[in-house]
């Protein structure tokens, strides 16, 4: 009798929806909508252009990390992206250079400028360069911000600024990642602004991005996981993602165990495997992003697992 009711509690609870907040939905559509975009437009001159999703760069202070939405580069020049799903008029606060936007709702809501952000990033990213010995110029770090929201309507003069594009308009700053022409007639091409670019690959390609939890019900929770349910201190290196089957239906779930399955990360051939919940109480302990304090998720409230880093060597100097 106690292990059936302990079962139906299990299942009881696995049922709970954790719906994720419609203004963070937003946000991220508005990235998954520029990364489609730049997946289609990424073809001819720029196939050869490698891009970086939500990147976490080292401070220059050592304090905490600046998150990058999306980093392009190509040995000819790099970009970096800050979008914003913003909707209603935009405009900037003389006093303070803060941006003012007005909802439809006549509602205004003030937002630290994101081109005053965007450029720490880059200065972030630079020293982060030249600490693992490449010295690289910031100017040809160009950065935009990204207007997803095709409902957003901007001051006149921020529709001057080039940095502040649209969707459609971002297509023209791709030519900041190609050569230029030069020499006679123009048939010449300017040399690499970036000479060592597979050695700058190596290195951003250590940077991490966002641990991920998936919730039944669609929310997201995304920090740093400190814990998971194997081991006091996830073993990142062995798998790098983790989905849960969990019984919660009424009647079927009644047959089968709680499961996980995850994802081998170096495993050559077959690279998913399966595996038992030893005990229903199992958790995973997570630092949300811009939390101090610790937040933990019981197993049967969990989609799927992601792990956005293996290690901190990104910190040292190679």
């Amino acid at each position: 009798m106690g292990i059936a009711m302990h079962r139906k509690s299990l299942i009881r609870r696995a049922r709970e929806q954790f719906n994720e907040h419609e203004a963070i939905a937003a946000g991220r559509d508005a990235e998954n909508l520029v990364g489609d975009f730049l997946t289609t437009h990424f073809n001819g001159p720029l196939s050869q252009a490698l891009a970086w999703h939500d990147i976490r760069v080292p401070r220059g202070d050592g304090g905490g990390k600046y998150e990058i939405d999306y980093l392009i580069i190509t040995p000819h020049g790099a970009l970096v992206l800050e979008v914003k799903n913003f909707g209603g008029r935009i405009e900037i606060d003389p006093a303070t250079g803060r941006w003012i936007q007005t909802t439809r709702s006549q509602q205004k809501k003030l937002h630290d400028c994101p081109l005053v952000l965007t450029t720490k990033k880059i200065a972030a990213l630079t020293t982060f360069l030249q600490r693992n010995g490449l010295a690289v110029d910031t100017q040809h770090f160009h950065l935009r911000v990204v207007l997803a929201n095709t409902n957003a309507g901007v001051s006149s003069q921020m529709a001057r600024d080039q940095r502040i594009v649209t969707l459609e308009q971002l297509k023209s700053s791709f030519q900041l990642l190609l050569p230029e022409k030069k020499g006679f007639l123009g048939f010449g091409k300017s040399r690499a602004v970036f000479p060592r670019f597979k050695e700058m690959e190596k290195h951003l390609t250590r940077l991490p991005s966002w641990d991920e939890i998936e919730l039944q019900g669609g929310k997201i929770l995304r920090g740093d996981i400190q814990k998971d349910f194997r081991t006091n201190r996830p073993d990142r290196l062995a798998a790098d993602r983790i989905l849960f089957i969990v019984p919660r239906h009424s009647f079927w779930g009644w047959l089968h165990p709680s499961l996980y399955v995850y994802r081998c990360c170096n495993a050559r051939f077959f690279p998913w495997r399966l595996a038992l919940m030893q005990r229903a109480d199992q958790t995973v302990k997570i630092q949300l992003a811009g939390d101090s304090a610790m937040t933990e998720v019981k197993h049967y409230h969990i989609k799927e697992l992601r792990y956005g880093w293996e290690d901190e060597s990104y910190y040292q100097k190679k």
